[in-house]
């Protein structure tokens, strides 16, 4: 939520739109920072009991306060069910507290036949709520992966080409799917899960261990790799880097996490 800038001066909106599927009554969210010392509370009524709604609320950004803008808890947004009267405030307006409804909150907890439903929670800048965003599978993944790259064990899958550098060390490069967010920090499982190989010719398992020579310049998308094996190739030769048979527990991660 850094982009939205809470906490700095200047008037700005933000909204959030979701479907509802509860009790009739008057229902409440909060807004919170991390250190729970400031909120805004908005309510929303379900005029029709257990039918699907559809519900904006638009709120304006928080001037004062301190807001996360790391990988900690930038902003805490709740749905209550239920408010006791230690966390009841009032609706529409920033306070210096932690609340989490107002006094008019629905008590879901009354009777153990009430349900809530949630779904379709959409949180944007601006004044005005736009359609729900579907992001297809491989939109979605590639976006992750900017952050975290897990490889997928296949018995003696190709992974890369690479070259012996001498008798015992193997290396090259490995092409990530992605660019990352950042150089990445790499963490391959034991040694023994790989093996370099020419095709038709030696094969040998790097026991001594994988690791990441150098690192990685802009745009984070391949880094280094280098094998320690048992001497089985000459200086130049070209290798293959794969996965070996039955060493399932193989994989290669690469993490640029804020």
């Amino acid at each position: 939520v850094a982009h939205l800038a809470f906490g700095t001066a200047g008037t700005r909106y933000a909204t959030l739109s979701f479907w509802v599927k509860a009790p009739a009554g008057t229902y409440c969210v909060s807004f919170r920072n991390s250190a729970y010392n400031r909120t805004y509370l908005a309510e929303y009524t379900v005029s029709s009991a257990d039918t699907w709604g559809k519900h904006i609320i638009t709120i304006p950004i928080d001037t004062s306060g301190t807001w996360l803008t790391t990988n900690g808890m930038g902003l805490d947004i709740q749905w209550a069910l239920g408010t006791g009267s230690s966390f009841q405030g009032a609706a529409g307006s920033w306070a210096g507290a932690n609340y989490h409804g107002t006094s008019n909150q629905y008590n879901l907890f009354s009777s153990t036949s009430n349900n809530f439903f949630l779904t379709g929670v959409q949180f944007e800048a601006g004044s005005t709520a736009t359609a729900f965003e579907h992001l297809n599978y491989v939109d979605q993944l590639a976006k992750c992966q900017r952050y975290c790259w897990v490889s997928t064990y296949v018995s003696q899958a190709f992974i890369a080409n690479g070259t012996s550098w001498n008798s015992d060390s193997v290396g090259g490069v490995i092409h990530l799917p992605v660019p990352m967010r950042a150089d990445p920090s790499i963490t391959f499982s034991s040694g023994n899960d790989f093996e370099s190989t020419m095709v038709f010719s030696n094969t040998d398992t790097l026991s001594g261990g994988m690791s990441r020579p150098y690192s990685s310049a802009p745009p984070f998308s391949e880094f280094g790799w280098r094998g320690i094996n048992t001497g089985a190739f000459t200086t130049g030769q070209g290798v293959i880097l794969r996965y070996k048979d039955g060493q399932t527990g193989g994989k290669i991660t690469a993490e640029a996490e804020l």
